[in-house]
Formats: structure tokens, sequence, C-alpha cells
């Protein structure tokens, strides 16, 4: 009940600078991180015409995207609900939604000689865009945050419920 998500999105030119920027909540059916970055690539879908490649840190959501539609909409896909919204901004196209995934969550020292998934070495402006993204996700779920005390008052209560079933 108190997990939030945030998402965040970051355009930027071949040389490198900033076109455009943004952040959001997903909706609250949204309960993972992956499906957190599904989401994030059906709103570029949806509100772009054109772009060169997607970009992401979710290295799960590219595998998905790689078996295609039929299976990301199955009822065995957990994110089935924004996979659709994905394969309707993509007219079914699947290749309209390619993904390039690369390392994250690392500094640059760490990944300046990694690989893309698609082989390529990974770029200082790939691993800036990312750490930007990441940023602006945590923003956005920091604002859709729950209050403390209630978050507090629930941790209370199944600790409680947790003692109580030790002593039963």
């Amino acid at each position: 009940e108190t997990r939030r998500f945030g998402y965040g999105i970051v355009a930027m030119d071949p040389s490198g600078r900033l076109v455009a920027a943004a952040l959001g909540t997903p909706p609250r059916y949204v309960n993972t991180i992956g499906q957190a970055e599904a989401h994030a690539l059906a709103v570029v879908l949806t509100n772009t015409v054109t772009r060169k490649r997607v970009v992401t840190d979710c290295l799960a959501n590219v595998g998905i995207i790689n078996r295609g539609f039929k299976a990301a909409t199955s009822g065995q896909c957990r994110a089935a609900r924004t996979w659709r919204i994905i394969q309707a901004a993509c007219d079914g196209d699947a290749s309209m939604a390619a993904l390039l995934w690369v390392p994250a969550h690392k500094s640059w020292e760490q990944v300046k000689n990694a690989r893309c998934s698609d082989g390529s070495p990974m770029s200082h402006l790939d691993w800036q865009g990312n750490r930007a993204v990441d940023e602006l996700a945590k923003l956005a779920a920091k604002c859709d945050r729950t209050p403390w005390h209630y978050t507090k008052r629930l941790l209370a209560t199944r600790s409680c419920s947790l003692h109580r079933r030790f002593r039963l």
C-alpha cells in the first residue's frame, strides 16, 4: 500500500543537448519497477512522432519486447496492461518499440568499458541520460509518497500482528 513509483524521461539530440524532460507517476496498477519502466516507454511512444532510439536500464523489458507483443500482452505477463498500450502506440509493430539496454546505477569508471544490448560501447551521453531519468523518477515517486505517519502506523500494525501470531 505504501509503495510508490515514478518515471523520468529525457530527450537529447545527437550532440547531447537536452531537448525535453518529463517525470510522472504511473497508474496504481503498476506495482513493480519493471512495470514503471514499461509505463515510461508507453508514455514516450504515445507522445512522440519520431525517435531515433529509446534507451532503458531495464533488461527484462528488452527481453519482453524482443519476444514480441503476443508474449508481452499475454496473461502470463504481469505488465500486459501496459504492453497493450505500447502495442497500440506502435500499431502492432514491435520493432517500433525497440529498446537499447544500458548498464545503470554505477559510476562512469565502472561502465566506461561496458557494452549496450546491441554490442555498442556505452556512451557518456547514455550514462548521463540514465542518471538524469533516475533522478527524475525518484523525484516523481517522492512527490507521490504516502505520508510518513501512515507508513509508520502500517508498519507498527504489521509488527504487532506478527508478534501476536508468534505468541499464538
